[in-house]
């Protein structure tokens, strides 16, 4: 039998689970020009996120993604690095298409026409405590 401690804000946990208050919460977004993403700096793209559903007691460590309909959302950068991070919001900034300088869209169209034509989504898991 391996032993272990967990410690959660300086307490020691036993393995037999999380703490109470331990709080995990999901969700996505997918691109549109009436709501949550805009553009940002540069043509960037940024797209904030409501968290304060979740009831977090602080900033949650948070997991994003990127998804499209096509493999090119593997090369779009920034997407799986979320900014500003609160208990209730948090944004990710697509800043820029890699081995394409600072312009990242070689459709001809805008960034935010791109992305909605492309089906792109940001999926996002939030983990923190709610006490």
């Amino acid at each position: 039998k391996q032993w272990y401690q967990r410690r959660v804000r300086g307490k020691v946990l036993d393995a037999s689970g999380p703490a109470p208050c331990a709080q995990i919460c999901t969700g996505h977004s997918r691109a549109t020009k009436n709501g949550n993403w805009q553009y940002f700096n540069n043509g960037w793209l940024k797209i904030n996120f409501d968290i304060s559903s979740c009831g977090f007691s602080g900033a949650p460590t948070i997991v994003t993604a990127l998804q499209a309909s096509s493999d090119q959302a593997s090369l779009v950068l920034g997407s799986s690095v979320p900014r500003y991070v609160t208990a209730d919001s948090f944004s990710v900034i697509l800043t820029g298409w890699a081995g394409k300088s600072s312009y990242w869209n070689p459709s001809g169209m805008s960034d935010l026409d791109w992305a909605v034509n492309e089906g792109w989504i940001v999926t996002w898991s939030a983990t923190g405590f709610t006490c």
